[in-house]
């Protein structure tokens, strides 16, 4: 049961059946919790409202741990202030308060959270309005339904309750039915919603507040970005036809930090013929997770490779509430959770996997990794095997991303005879893992299972043709993240024998204290800290996928009109002194208790930020400690050339060279 305003408001907000989050300004979620706080406790009777001044009316707790805090700061101050002046207030701390009010309601079982930190209505919840339910399940499941009960009242004569008219005043305050109904069902409506926003007069003064702060807010903004010039600095090193490529072939992250701190944290960027505005640092980062959403789309950059796919529902490509309904499908198979439930299996696959490799012989690093970690994740997420199909996987996603995300290659080379071979052979296993899932039920359904019951409730957003790339996806982000993040960590663990003996001794302990259960991977601390700081030294990307302006911005003090291609250069915050001291030393104790340097608020997001953060940063993190504590336990991996300095490709995406290398020597344990 949903028990303020504010949580009834964010499950209206979160209902991908009833609106689009991202097309919800920014302000007016942040007026619209604020309004609902004060709404809560002007019901509750804790405080009263005219139309100058905001009332206490009884100072007695409520004992809720979101409503007290709030109630005892007006308390404090509320002599001289107005209810404007309050719901102004709170809006300023309205992203606390929102992950405050979601974190409750996924308590309770109405939300749920992935490990990317992105908040969705349970699976439960939603399955309610498509199944029959029990009665119990019914029971539990109507008080989530805050849609269905509006649109009750709205097209019936029937007398609203107090808590109906407050939430319906709410919602009209905010203007949320112009985005909720289309235009014809908003006339038939219009005046019952007035009529209704008029009967309870004790809500008058916070709605008149909403109202008044969420348009004056809207104009302001409106005239400070329309006043605004469109220019901004040129990177250095641009160059006749290529643009700026050779300067980024170098070192792409270099680049990017030294662009910062020449011109600031935007830029101008030409790639051959293609024009991108570059954010970056930390404000580009705080710009990204609080208000991307409302400004960026993805859509435009994907068009070619969805083109060659035969696939318009790419994840990367999606926003919004389609993006939120694939990204949910997806999300337990590459889940902390997930991987947790199935630790033991995936050292088994790694045992397995690594008795096939030759021994006391020098062995490329990378992909020794990337092929058991590929292995790794077919089996956790989709319970199948690559086998002989995993160089056809590898090397069609290699090339499609290097043609459509780095374009270093024209999309001709996607026709040429090697790539359509390995696109089928693709298919092939693709149509097998579907084939299999389908004759074969599962107590635990697995990433596959999902996406198959998406396709079967919504054909018409995940249809046949789609599957290829929905299925295909997860991996490819896999062998692009986790894979080379976890060989950029072994090279640190090589080359400085303090790390490597105390990770040898976490992971000797871990695997004769019971295994990798929760409890045993959480106290690989050595490994834990060298891998994020290998992370942070040796980030995936330069930038992250271009996104599209839809709605024009004033960023940093320039107006980015819609239509601007933007890049994020989310890792140069990572090379910020005033964030990470001395950032180019490779520093592990950055993440002890009393340093912390990476909880600063934009400073480390190795994994991405807002809605497109990568929601298997659970697994990954999991999979990588594991991975090398696997290795440590089973071998004695050293390097095939003592005192090597590690070289780096950095396109079509950052990988260790090919020579870095070891040699593996089997231990007892293997």
């Amino acid at each position: 049961m949903i028990h303020s305003f504010a949580e009834e408001l964010m499950v209206l907000l979160s209902d991908d059946e009833v609106i689009d989050l991202v097309a919800v300004p920014e302000r007016t979620l942040r007026y619209a919790l604020a309004g609902a706080l004060l709404l809560d406790l002007a019901l509750a009777g804790r405080i009263d409202t005219d139309r100058d001044t905001l009332f206490i009316a009884d100072d007695t707790p409520l004992d809720d741990d979101l409503l007290d805090p709030v109630l005892a700061e007006i308390v404090q101050e509320s002599e001289h202030q107005n209810t404007e002046y309050w719901a102004r207030h709170l809006a300023q701390n309205s992203q606390d308060l929102h992950d405050q009010v979601m974190e409750r309601l996924v308590d309770r079982g109405i939300m749920e959270k992935d490990d990317g930190g992105v908040f969705a209505l349970a699976r439960r919840v939603t399955r309610s309005y498509r199944l029959p339910t029990s009665s119990e399940e019914e029971g539990r499941m109507s008080e989530t339904r805050t849609y269905a009960r509006i649109l009750r009242v709205l097209y019936s004569d029937e007398i609203p309750e107090t808590r109906e008219i407050a939430i319906i005043s709410l919602a009209h305050a905010c203007d949320l039915f112009r985005l909720v109904l289309d235009s014809t069902e908003y006339k038939e409506v219009e005046k019952r919603v007035e009529l209704i926003s008029r009967l309870e007069l004790s809500v008058h003064a916070v709605l008149d507040a909403v109202r008044t702060l969420t348009v004056s807010e809207a104009m302001e903004e409106e005239r400070a970005v329309r006043s605004q010039g469109g220019e901004w600095p040129m990177a250095s090193g641009r160059l006749p036809l290529v643009g700026h490529g050779l300067s980024m072939a170098r070192d792409p992250v270099s680049y990017m930090v030294s662009q910062y701190h020449a011109h600031g944290p935007i830029f101008e960027l030409h790639l051959r013929s293609n024009r991108y505005v570059v954010l970056a640092g930390r404000e580009a980062n705080l710009f990204m997770a609080k208000s991307g959403r409302a400004h960026l789309r993805t859509r435009k950059f994907w068009q070619g490779y969805r083109n060659a796919i035969g696939s318009d529902n790419f994840l990367l490509a999606l926003d919004g509430a389609e993006h939120r309904l694939l990204r949910r499908a997806l999300r337990y198979g590459f889940s902390r959770n997930n991987f947790l439930a199935r630790a033991p299996e995936a050292v088994e696959i790694f045992r397995r996997e690594l008795a096939k490799l030759p021994f006391n012989r020098s062995l490329p690093v990378f992909p020794v990794i990337q092929r058991i970690l590929a292995e790794q994740i077919a089996v956790l997420a989709a319970n199948t095997s690559f086998g002989d199909y995993y160089e056809d996987v590898e090397f069609f996603h290699r090339t499609a991303f290097s043609v459509y995300f780095a374009r270093l290659y024209p999309r001709i080379i996607m026709k040429m005879p090697h790539v359509r071979r390995a696109r089928r052979r693709v298919e092939q296993k693709i149509v097998e893992m579907i084939r299999d899932h389908e004759a074969n039920e599962r107590a635990q359904p697995d990433l596959v299972d999902d996406v198959l019951e998406l396709h079967r409730s919504r054909p018409d957003f995940i249809s046949e043709m789609d599957l290829l790339i929905t299925l295909l996806f997860p991996f490819e982000a896999g062998l692009d993240t986790v894979c080379p993040q976890t060989a950029f960590g072994l090279y640190h663990f090589l080359s400085n024998s303090e790390y490597y003996e105390a990770a040898r001794a976490e992971a000797d302990a871990m695997f004769e204290s019971g295994g990798p259960t929760a409890e045993n991977l959480d106290k690989l601390d050595v490994i834990r800290r060298v891998l994020m700081e290998a992370i942070r030294v040796h980030p995936m990307a330069p930038v992250s996928g271009p996104r599209q302006v839809v709605n024009a911005v004033n960023f940093a003090g320039h107006y980015i009109p819609y239509g601007t291609m933007v890049m994020l250069a989310w890792p140069v915050t990572f090379f910020l002194p005033e964030l990470f001291p001395e950032p180019y030393s490779f520093d592990i104790d950055r993440y002890l208790p009393e340093r912390r340097e990476h909880t600063q608020h934009g400073a480390y997001v190795p994994f991405g930020l807002g809605h497109h953060s990568c929601m298997g940063q659970g697994f990954a993190t999991l999979q990588m400690a594991l991975a090398v504590a696997c290795l440590l336990h089973f071998t004695d991996p050293v390097l095939t050339q003592p005192g090597y300095r590690l070289r780096k490709n950095h396109l079509p995406s950052s990988t260790p060279h090919k020579s870095f290398q070891f040699t593996l020597r089997p231990r007892e344990h293997l």
